[in-house]
Order: structure tokens, then C-alpha cells, then sequence
């Protein structure tokens, strides 16, 4: 159902939400966590050698290397409807809440300074890109808004080089 590849690990995702990984050089990233199911995404980290997993409850989980808490997949997130993995950092795509995952497409990457959020736009709809730098802060930065018509649109994030951000996207 689904593959992901890191710098020394590999993960495979099979439909029932079984996960496998296997890895050269192990710093944690193959011990899957006892437990974990209903898996329905995953993502690898590179350098960091750290492995996520989205499961169908809209929780994450991370584990494997966390030395710059890149595996440290906070707990308090429940609408999660996207996953990514970098070198030494991690992606949480979140909906307006947890019943409301609306968005379809989704391809989170970051690329040096840019984050990018591929999605299938709907004709008269409006999605915005909301971030915050801290979980805490409670006062989220909306990126100028995307019109839908239809088709598939990249909503961009390009001054992405801080070391944490929490991306949201809202539909109007």
C-alpha cells in the first residue's frame, strides 16, 4: 500500500496497516513500536534515521534515532492527516479538527527553507495555510489563500527554516 525510504532504513506499509522495516545500519528506526496498528500512512526520516507512522485515529507515532526530536511525535495531536520525514525533523499535517479531513492528495515535503502541501482543491472553496512555531503559542500565521477549482494546487510555505512548524489547513 505504501513505501517510504530513509538514508539506512526502509519501511512497507501493506493494506491491512501491517508495517515492516529493515534497515543496514539500525539506530532504532526498526524497532516498531508494540502495539502499533491500524497504520494508513508512514514516512522515513534521513539523516536522523527516525520512522513515523499515521494511524487511522489521526495519531502519530515516531521512533527510531531522537536525537533532535525528530521521533518525538507530540501526543497531544489527534487530527493528523499527513506525515512527513526529513533529515533531522518531522511533518504533522492537521485538520481543523479531528472530524473534519477534508483534505485529499495530500503530499507534504519540505525542501531546504520551502515547504510544499500538494491537495485537490474543490471549485468554490478557499484553503489556507496556517502555521505556528510553537504548539503553545495558540496564535497561528495564515499564508495568503488558494482558490479552488478542481484541480490540484501547491499551497507553500517559503520561509520554512526554523526549527519547528506545525501546519494546518482550513478550508473556506
Amino acid at each position: 500500500m505504501a513505501v517510504a525510504a530513509g538514508r539506512y532504513h526502509s519501511l512497507a506499509l501493506k493494506a491491512g496497516g501491517t508495517l515492516f522495516v529493515w534497515a543496514n545500519y539500525t539506530l532504532g528506526q526498526t524497532n516498531i513500536p508494540p502495539g502499533l496498528s491500524n497504520v494508513i500512512a508512514i514516512a522515513a526520516g534521513g539523516l536522523g534515521s527516525h520512522s513515523l507512522a499515521l494511524k487511522r485515529d489521526g495519531t502519530m507515532v515516531g521512533w527510531g534515532n531522537d536525537n533532535y526530536g525528530q521521533a518525538d511525535a507530540p501526543v497531544i495531536f489527534s487530527n493528523v492527516i499527513a506525515v512527513a520525514a526529513g533529515a533531522y525533523f518531522s511533518l504533522a499535517l492537521l485538520a481543523d479538527s479531528p472530524s473534519n479531513v477534508f483534505v485529499q492528495g495530500l503530499n507534504p515535503v519540505k525542501d531546504g527553507s520551502v515547504f510544499n502541501l500538494s491537495l485537490l482543491t474543490a471549485r468554490g472553496k478557499a484553503y489556507v495555510l496556517e502555521f505556528e512555531n510553537s504548539i503553545a503559542s495558540g496564535n497561528s500565521t495564515m499564508l495568503s489563500p488558494l482558490p479552488g477549482d478542481g484541480t490540484m494546487k501547491i499551497l507553500t510555505d517559503s520561509a520554512a527554516n526554523v526549527p519547528q512548524r506545525f501546519y494546518r489547513v482550513r478550508v473556506r
